[in-house]
């Protein structure tokens, strides 16, 4: 077998596992990606096993969720999860991704050949439906099972809720909000998906409360200039300008913007802790309408009745929803194997790709928490594994990638002491995207673009694009120069055709 004809398995046809069967295949490796569901999708897809409730709306702008070689033509500027699983089949589809995934297969162990050789060969247990377990060896593998699957609950929580005799669920088990009608529930945590299930649950019940000890800052995806909030990101200018002093403005230039249209510190939201951001559309309406009350944080329960740090209380509570995060925790994993650290939250991995024990035939795809499109950097990070595993980019060594993990692990420690999610891509997603593509050899030079193409290096100049990974370096797509000059354009595309829209 030729160097470039390495076997690599991939763990997961969810959206991470789309992109590395996908980039995998692209830099000439043999593939075969394992999913035990029926379909590809991931949470994404309802007939799966774990997905996310129908009710919820991406966050973040098509432009911005796609993958970049294949823009989301003629889909709402902000997809339902409906939507989205659509794009996924799609992309699946046009790529022809499904010929190399074997559906309704468990993986149920990976381990080494050996255990000492960064280079070690890999040994896949897998179960078929209705069929015994085969052990199956690979030279690489790819981690894209994705992290909703592990609850994390803190200890204190577990301590502060031992006395209640309502129901407690954890949010990776809210399907539907329809068997919560007429109950009283209370939603513990604030982030975005706190904030979209006391929505949805609002809408079915007379007054859904929220408990939340850090507040947050609640912004709209849709400013009211008409501008989306996300894409403030893309500006190319925010490269140049430090993180602490990002930081600083963060939060004062947020409730500048909001500050016209909601006075968050009388809706008890407002936030001490810069990284603590919700994007809504609907929670600060249903708080003036009384759908919704923010409440502080649980000080303890006794039955059903539920103390809180004001000394309020509430009586009759139904049920407890809690929106506390996930462990990054993998069944097929053993902690000999893989050591995650800080009780399930963090896994050291360097560039947020590799484990440095085993960096030249494993590496973990979207296994990061980030202000930016999730889709981009699963994307990136299987570009750039698929150049390490051809020998093209070069790593230190394992006690470099170990000393730069521990520094990372350090600054978020220090500057992000409430964050939820450990393995987080701190300040603008876009500098760690590039530094990806530098080693990928994607980058772009807006200077050498600016003498052969003015009007690409024009629409490049103000904001990043998705598509600017496209036009150049390995696996560059034809339609990428397009896609840039389009972008704008096609944000409303799926709007032809509708009143007063005559031509978009």
């Amino acid at each position: 077998m030729g160097e470039n004809r390495k076997s690599v398995c991939v763990v997961g046809a969810g959206l991470s596992g789309l992109a590395a069967a996908k980039c995998m295949l692209d830099a000439g490796f043999k593939v075969i990606c394992y999913d035990e569901n029926e379909s590809v999708g991931g949470k994404w897809n309802k007939d799966n096993n774990d997905y996310i409730p129908r009710s919820i709306i991406t966050n973040v702008p098509k432009t911005s969720m796609c993958f970049s070689d294949f823009p989301p033509n003629n889909y709402p500027l902000f997809m339902s999860a409906e939507n989205f699983y659509k794009y996924l089949n799609s992309y699946s589809d046009h790529f022809n991704l499904q010929s190399v995934i074997k559906f309704g297969c468990s993986v149920l162990k990976v381990e080494p050949e050996e255990a000492l050789l960064a280079d070690t060969k890999w040994k896949v247990t897998i179960k078929p439906k209705c069929c015994p377990s085969e052990v199956k060896l690979f030279d690489i593998v790819l981690v894209c099972s994705g992290f909703y699957k592990k609850p994390y609950i803190p200890k204190k929580i577990k301590q502060v809720l031992s006395e209640f005799k309502g129901e407690i669920i954890h949010s990776r088990n809210f399907k539907d909000s329809s068997q919560y009608k007429n109950k009283r529930i209370i939603v513990y945590g604030l982030g975005n998906t706190g904030g979209d299930i006391a929505c949805d649950l609002s809408n079915i019940n007379e007054t859904t409360h929220v408990s939340t000890y850090r507040g947050t800052v609640v912004v709209p995806r849709v400013l009211k200039d008409g501008s989306i909030f996300l894409n403030k990101s893309k500006l190319r200018l925010l490269d140049y300008i430090p993180n602490f002093i990002q930081r600083f403005f963060f939060k004062y230039l947020l409730k500048k913007m909001l500050s016209h249209i909601y006075n968050q510190d009388v809706l008890g939201l407002s936030s001490s802790i810069l990284s603590s951001v919700c994007i809504n559309d609907l929670l600060c309406m249903q708080i003036l309408f009384g759908k919704v009350v923010i409440k502080p944080e649980i000080l303890k329960t006794n039955g059903r009745t539920v103390f809180f740090s004001n000394n309020t209380f509430l009586k009759d509570v139904d049920t407890i929803v809690l929106c506390t995060g996930y462990k990054r925790q993998f069944s097929f994993l053993s902690d000999k194997v893989v050591n995650i650290k800080h009780n399930g939250k963090f896994i050291p991995l360097y560039k947020n790709i590799f484990y440095p024990k085993f960096y030249k035939s494993m590496a973990f795809i979207g296994m990061a928490s980030l202000n930016g499109p999730y889709t981009l950097m699963a994307e990136m990070q299987a570009r750039y594994a698929a150049q390490v595993f051809k020998g093209i980019i070069k790593l230190p060594d394992e006690n470099k990638m170990n000393a730069d993990i521990d520094k990372q692990f350090q600054y978020l420690k220090h500057h992000y002491s409430d964050l939820k999610e450990i393995n987080f891509i701190p300040g603008s997603a876009w500098l760690y995207f590039e530094d990806l593509a530098k080693g990928i050899g994607c980058n772009i030079s807006l200077v050498a673009i600016f003498f052969k193409d003015p009007k690409l290096a024009w629409h490049l100049f103000m904001y990043r694009s998705i598509f600017e990974y496209r036009l150049f370096g390995p696996n560059s797509w034809a339609g990428a120069r397009e896609a840039v000059l389009n972008e704008s354009s096609c944000i409303y595309d799926y709007l032809k055709g509708s009143r007063n829209v005559c031509e978009i």
